[in-house]
């Protein structure tokens, strides 16, 4: 027989280890019932923000009572801090360091990656931006800079030093297809130095007036992640990270870009919270949107469209603007051709040319005549030059006082045994080098001077002016607000084709690089040489014509395009609005007729 006291014992603990199971559970859900929700993550400003518009949604829609109006209006003040803007294609990846399409590179930099320092307009001075301060020595080689205290990647991570190091040394990285803005950088670039936790030093071969300038353009990128994916078909090209006041979300449809307010960034949060680019690849299609007010910004309107396409509809809920553009056509010619050695038949061919007839017929007007390379509203150039009239008259008492006459007969002017004919490239895709230059064939014709107009394609055409194979050709060049026109006029340049060589010009473009005097001397002589030597005739220098909504505020306008982290939105606008069209349709309202008094019943 068993012994009873350990039996009990046995009992004992088996009772207790089951009520033990039983009040347990009970005691820690009682224990941590006032901390609902302690094992979840706190939510992040952003999702909070989220939540806010959320609820800020169901409850105007779900007020009573819910009528088509209300519902509409309630969308509107929903998405008041949010942005639609028009782009004319999808660009192939936003990495703004490889090569990139035009719209790629504005998307990206400014709004998801930012560069040291940054170009203000308005001052027409560098202002910092991820570097808090920077100074150079006296020789003008060697840059110093200073990042900014407890900046973050938007992915958490800290931006260091080493990034900074990073994006420059991918400069003198091979097989990396950069783009050709970096092409100004990486000839003088040396070496780049940490000389602290906050400071690097940048040295250069030679001193550049432009390196502040070009440093602005310069993306900085995160090492972590870019280390290995420098390529455009990689993931973080098309899904990038940076540092910017917006990142980015989604592709959407392959129609749309979309980007959303990084609530963590450095510096003050924009007010936008999203961006959309969307795809309008038809500018008529783009103009039916802004009519239905499903966009807030048309960045570049046809010229051809102002101002008979812009209703009273359009001018009641959107501002136009017109912009300055650094872009500028020209004609190249070839002063190896032994027609076009003499700068005096070259000044001669320019005055033919009706620059005015260009601007009102195909500009309507949204251009001026340039009288040099170098962009007024920067400084530079010399403001008292004036660019060659059009005076057909004097211009062929020229041609025939150097000799150029029709001597059989033939319509063509001739000297010798050589007739004055010209060949002028332009690229197969330009409809506006087409038009212009059938309007300057038109004048040439008339003045003795036989003209073939070849279009090209672009591989083509720059083989043919490295070899010299034309008499002229229709160029763009999409300029910057002080450029470096040495790679387009230096003898030595890569875009100069071996055309232009003149010992004076090189020697000024030279002094104003290495900054040895002031720049507004140095260009306003280039432009007074290019004037007298005429290598070159500038045709037109166009103007950007934007649609911004009214109700957006103050719009900035940067080197890069538009400043959308300044933006301000006005979030009274729809009801200030309805509120005037109220007013005005009840001072509108006629009073009713005075009723005739009603005859007595007999």
């Amino acid at each position: 027989m068993r012994n009873p006291l350990k039996l009990l014992n046995y009992f004992k603990n088996a009772l207790f280890v089951a009520v033990l199971f039983i009040l347990l559970p009970m005691f820690v859900g009682g224990l941590f019932s006032g901390c609902e929700g302690c094992a979840q993550r706190r939510p992040t400003p952003h999702q909070k923000a989220m939540q806010r518009r959320r609820a800020l949604k169901k409850a105007h829609l779900t007020a009573k009572p819910v009528d088509k109006k209300s519902k509409k209006r309630a969308v509107r003040l929903i998405h008041d801090t949010e942005l639609t803007v028009q782009i004319p294609y999808m660009p192939l990846h936003l990495n703004p360091y490889l090569k990139i399409s035009e719209w790629g590179y504005k998307i990206a930099m400014g709004n998801i990656f930012e560069s040291l320092v940054q170009y203000d307009l308005a001052t027409s001075r560098i202002t910092p931006l991820l570097a808090e301060s920077w100074d150079v020595d006296g020789s003008g080689k060697v840059y110093r800079f200073t990042l900014r205290r407890g900046m973050r990647w938007q992915d958490g991570r800290p931006i260091t030093v080493e990034d900074v190091r990073f994006s420059f040394m991918l400069l003198q990285a091979p097989r990396i297809k950069r783009g050709p803005f970096l092409q100004d950088i990486m000839y003088d670039l040396m070496r780049v130095d940490i000389v602290g936790p906050r400071s690097v030093r940048v040295v250069l071969r030679n001193p550049n007036i432009f390196f502040l300038e070009r440093v602005s353009e310069l993306p900085i990128m995160p090492a972590h992640l870019y280390a290995r994916a420098m390529k455009s078909r990689s993931r973080l090209s098309r899904k990038p990270i940076g540092s910017g006041p917006f990142r980015f979300l989604e592709y959407k449809n392959d129609r749309e870009i979309v980007l959303i307010r990084n609530d963590f960034y450095w510096g003050s949060a924009p007010q936008l919270t999203r961006i959309t680019f969307r795809v309008y690849d038809d500018d008529a299609r783009a103009l039916v949107a802004v009519r239905r007010r499903e966009l807030d910004i048309m960045p570049d309107v046809p010229a051809s469209y102002y101002p008979d396409q812009f209703t009273q509809s359009i001018l009641d809920d959107y501002r136009i603007l017109i912009l300055a553009s650094p872009d500028f056509g020209y004609l190249l010619w070839n002063t190896k051709d032994p027609v076009l050695g003499d700068f005096r038949v070259r000044r001669a061919l320019t005055m033919l040319i009706n620059r005015k007839k260009i601007i009102q017929r195909i500009f309507h007007g949204l251009a001026e005549i340039p009288k040099g390379p170098f962009f007024p509203d920067g400084g530079w150039g010399d403001p008292n030059l004036k660019p060659w009239p059009y005076d057909p008259v004097q211009a062929r008492k020229l041609l025939t006082d150097m000799g150029w006459v029709d001597s059989d007969g033939n319509g063509i002017r001739d000297k010798g045994k050589r007739e004055l004919k010209l060949v002028i490239l332009y690229p197969v895709d330009s409809r506006i080098g087409k038009r212009i230059l059938g309007i300057v064939k038109d004048e040439f014709i008339q003045s003795g001077i036989s003209v073939i107009l070849l279009p090209t394609a672009w591989n083509m055409l720059k083989s043919m002016l490295r070899k010299g194979r034309f008499s002229g050709a229709f160029l763009a060049w999409r300029g910057r607000v002080h450029e470096d026109f040495s790679q387009l006029f230096h003898s030595t340049g890569r875009y100069n084709f071996g055309v232009i060589s003149n010992i004076f010009l090189d020697k000024t473009l030279t002094h104003l690089r290495k900054g040895m005097g002031r720049p507004a001397d140095f260009t306003a002589k280039i432009e007074r040489i290019l004037h007298a030597y005429v290598p070159v005739t500038f045709l037109y220098r166009p103007k950007k014509l934007v649609l911004f909504h009214r109700r957006l505020g103050k719009v900035h306008v940067t080197p890069l395009g538009i400043d959308y982290k300044n933006i301000t939105v006005n979030r009274n606008y729809w009801l200030q609005k309805l509120t005037k069209t109220q007013k005005s349709a009840s001072n509108n309202k006629r009073p009713s007729p005075p009723m005739a008094p009603k005859s007595p019943k007999k």
